[in-house]
């Protein structure tokens, strides 16, 4: 059997260094397969998490422009854009925030 080498690390010159080597190398790829299937699994969130972003930033974009307007004007925006608002409220409501305690949303 011919020797080989590694790089010039391991020698390889016999069927139980095959083995070692071998046995290594699968250890190391069971590693690295883990290590990507974990990365997929956060790409896949991360994408879920993008589509959900592109939904809902136009209706925080308009609860932010509603909490901007006083009086009258806010009230004739609030009535053009209630669908919006509601949706605000209801996200709130689910997630157990409180309406108008929103001032942290400024990210």
């Amino acid at each position: 059997m011919r020797s080989l080498t590694e790089k010039g690390e391991r020698k390889i010159d016999s069927f139980g260094s095959l083995a070692k080597f071998t046995d290594d190398r699968e250890q190391k790829y069971q590693q690295l397969e883990t290590a990507h299937l974990s990365k997929g699994q956060k790409l896949k969130r991360l994408k879920e998490l993008s589509k959900i972003y592109a939904l809902y930033a136009p209706i925080q974009a308009t609860y932010k422009e509603s909490q901007s307007l006083k009086g009258l004007a806010k009230m004739k925006y609030d009535r053009e854009h209630k669908d919006k608002l509601k949706r605000v409220i209801l996200h709130d409501l689910e997630h157990g925030k409180q309406g108008k305690s929103r001032k942290s949303d400024g990210k």
